[in-house]
């Protein structure tokens, strides 16, 4: 996980201990975290049956040092097997994988 100051999580100190890529995933999401406002629109986190927990999931086990690509290819079959099974009437009780 990442500090919520941006001075903490880019000073020299604390990417000496980050996973390797770690660092540069962080940066990647920076243009993100400078306009909030990006995420306001319409789209997939707006949708009410969207749970981006697999997403988090999949970006906190890449930054411990998992691989990115396999854990976003996970989170994508998740996702999209939970959202198939809530808008096909399923409780999220349900269509949560366990």
């Amino acid at each position: 996980m990442f500090p919520a100051r941006r001075s903490v999580a880019q000073s020299s100190t604390f990417s000496a201990g980050l996973a390797s890529g770690a660092a540069e995933l962080y940066e990647a999401y920076l243009p993100a975290l400078n306009e909030p406002m990006i995420l306001v629109q319409e789209g997939l986190f707006n949708d009410p049956f969207f749970d981006p927990f697999w997403l988090y999931h999949a970006v906190d086990r890449a930054v411990q040092g998992g691989d990115l690509v396999t854990e976003l290819e996970r989170a994508q079959m998740l996702t999209s097997e939970y959202l198939l099974c809530r808008r096909g009437g399923g409780e999220h009780a349900e269509c949560v994988v366990k």
